[in-house]
């Protein structure tokens, strides 16, 4: 018999009564039975305090069970779904716990199994809700545990859906990957956390190991480079306006670069120097000549670029924004030609 597995009997107990009544052809033995987890228990001479439930080194977990109706006392090993070299699954054991105990050879005493438990005043069913859901329905499975529970693999683990393909999936060298039933995935490794949809035209991705923080939705990408990153360059490309704002301010004007507006000035002191060539001796009648000059450096006619505040009048103005707006894009290599598209000079960029 395995050690630890035997319970001290009295001299008057159920089994003692059977075998004193036993006859040829009366078996008095009993191979399953209803059980019920017993109390912790104190030695009042010593204060040594018995708990019901023992593991054992070589047994795992021995649980004092005592056998109902016959009230036969007994220890019992416990019927696990996984047993194995390392291997294990448990649940605990409370006072009061209602078990159901399989007796090999109809013997108490040799070794008996608690194979099931059972729901009872103390281990209520969860008649109210299982995930939101009415459990009593019958129509669906659940497992529903209050206390905490651990589920370790030695390798790899994962749950998928059969009908659709999305699965979970924890590989031996530890990545996570998430897969919808649309196969968008998510991955997380030693290497990178990333989201890639199905056509890969949408990307979400963290480049542990370079340093790069990357996303893209369809033809618009943001990139943040660390200094470690190589190349180390940062960027934000849209196919439209790009607009940054705060304190709920609308994005409204356009920004501009330090570099944008010195090449700007350059440009337009240039052509207007260009054009003062073209201004006859003498006073301006009416601003007529002037306006003549102005005209050749916006490229729009104007009968009068001044109002009689001295001031240039709105469509003037409009002229000559709509120039810079229409500047060509800076060259690549080439840092004085001007800076207005793409970049932060560009004119699809707003700010508020």
């Amino acid at each position: 018999m395995p050690r630890n597995l035997e319970r001290t009997y009295g001299d008057f107990d159920a089994a003692t009564m059977g075998e004193a009544f036993a006859r040829p052809g009366m078996d008095t033995r009993q191979w399953v039975s209803y059980g019920t987890v017993d109390e912790r228990t104190t030695d009042q001479t010593t204060g040594e305090t018995t708990e019901p439930v023992e593991f054992d080194p070589d047994y795992g977990p021995l649980i004092s069970v005592t056998l109902q109706p016959s009230g036969i006392p007994c220890r019992c090993r416990v019927a696990a779904q996984i047993a194995g070299n390392g291997e294990g699954s448990y649940h605990p054991f409370i006072p009061g716990d209602e078990v159901i105990v399989a007796i090999p050879q109809g013997d108490e005493r040799a070794g008996a199994c608690i194979f099931g438990r059972l729901n009872n005043a103390i281990d209520a069913f969860p008649m109210e809700s299982v995930a939101g859901q009415d459990p009593t329905k019958n129509a669906f499975g659940f497992t529903r545990r209050r206390t905490p529970y651990v589920e370790e693999f030695a390798s790899t683990w994962m749950v998928r859906v059969a009908s659709h393909g999305g699965f979970v999936l924890i590989s031996e060298t530890g990545a996570i990957t998430v897969r919808d039933g649309f196969s968008n995935c998510l991955q997380m490794g030693p290497d990178a956390f990333s989201y890639q949809d199905k056509a890969g035209a949408n990307m979400l991705q963290v480049d542990i190991t370079s340093g790069r923080f990357t996303a893209m939705v369809k033809d618009a990408i943001f990139t943040l480079s660390s200094s470690s990153a190589s190349p180390g360059t940062s960027a934000i490309g849209v196919p439209g306006t790009f607009a940054l704002s705060s304190l709920t301010n609308p994005a409204a004007e356009h920004a501009m670069s330090t570099e944008a507006t010195v090449s700007y000035l350059l440009t337009l002191l240039t052509q207007i120097a260009l054009g003062f060539t073209a201004i006859p001796a003498g006073p301006f009648p009416g601003g007529a000549p002037f306006a003549a000059v102005l005209t050749a450096l916006i490229g729009s006619g104007l009968a009068s670029v001044t109002s009689a505040a001295g001031v240039l009048t709105p469509a003037a103005g409009s002229a000559i924004m709509a120039k810079f707006a229409a500047a060509p894009q800076k060259p690549p290599g080439t840092p004085t030609s001007g800076q207005l598209a793409p970049g932060i000079g560009s004119s699809g960029f707003f700010i508020g």
